[in-house]
């Protein structure tokens, strides 16, 4: 048997993600709570492994979520997925949570 490569394989782009971009960059608020119910479990779940904590994790995916709302005009089809650009900001927002509790407990 071969060994699994040690990479995740791209998936392809889900177009509805990029129809609901699309909207979304033009302030449509229900086009926003639709992408937010079709990846906010699987978003959560990666913040909750960064975190480890619940209550924080939820607390870190709303963070994000509003950022990515703040920031929906600057989202480029040309540079990645919808979800990979979700995945990386709330990563960074996990990560920069996760910095900012290390420090109060130094």
């Amino acid at each position: 048997m071969e060994p699994t490569p040690n990479f995740v394989e791209p998936c392809p782009e889900d177009p509805v993600l990029v129809a609901l971009m699309r909207s979304i960059a033009s302030g449509d608020e229900r086009a926003f709570a639709t992408l937010y119910d079709r990846t906010s479990r699987q978003v959560y779940g990666l913040v909750l492994r960064i975190i480890g904590n619940a209550a924080t994790a939820e607390e870190v995916l709303l963070d994000a979520y509003t950022q990515v709302w703040r920031k929906r005009t600057q989202y480029d089809e040309a540079r990645g997925t919808p979800l990979a650009w979700l995945i990386t900001i709330a990563r960074s927002r996990a990560i920069d949570r996760l910095r900012s509790m290390r420090g109060r407990d130094e």
